[in-house]
């Protein structure tokens, strides 16, 4: 019985680290959004000065609610490409995108995306997660050979990571 309290518990501080991680979140999707004026990259929006520190205080808030999650999830290589993901995105919003170590973090954001995204595949085999991954293999491909749509590739490969770690927050937590 104190194991089902433990669970529980477990589950509703998951839960409420993910809350507050998709609250601190909603200010830099709302800037994005509405800055959105056909901008070729996410990366000019956040890197404009009018922009950028409220995106970076928020992110860092985001950043701060993302590890408390991972710590909780006690996954070591879970915690580290998340936290490589936050370094890579502190990275790009405070190096502007004119400068080629830009670029060098936006690589690494999406190289631990990656990383995330194939441990945890690995981890449980489900064939939703593969899924999410096919999708962002296929967006990445289309980005390096397409570039016409970068901004909306950009958007569509942070909306299925987004999709794939909500889908492996509610297996892991609720199944």
């Amino acid at each position: 019985r104190s194991l089902l309290y433990l669970i529980i518990i477990y589950i509703i501080m998951q839960t409420s680290l993910l809350i507050c991680m998709l609250i601190s979140y909603f200010i830099p999707i709302i800037t994005v959004y509405l800055k959105y004026d056909n901008n070729q990259s996410v990366s000019n929006i956040i890197c404009d000065q009018k922009n950028k520190y409220i995106i970076l205080l928020f992110m860092f808030i985001m950043g701060g609610f993302s590890l408390l999650y991972e710590w909780n999830r006690q996954n070591i290589p879970s915690f580290i490409f998340i936290s490589l993901i936050l370094i890579g995105i502190y990275g790009v919003i405070c190096i502007n995108e004119t400068n080629l170590l830009h670029y060098g973090f936006a690589v690494l954001i999406f190289a631990s995306i990656f990383g995330f995204m194939i441990h945890h595949y690995f981890l449980s085999t489900n064939k939703i997660l593969l899924g999410f991954l096919v999708t962002q293999f296929f967006l990445s491909l289309f980005m390096i050979l397409f570039k016409t749509h970068f901004f909306l590739l950009e958007v569509m490969m942070i909306v299925n990571f987004a999709l794939f770690f909500l889908y492996l927050h509610f297996i892991t937590n609720m199944i």
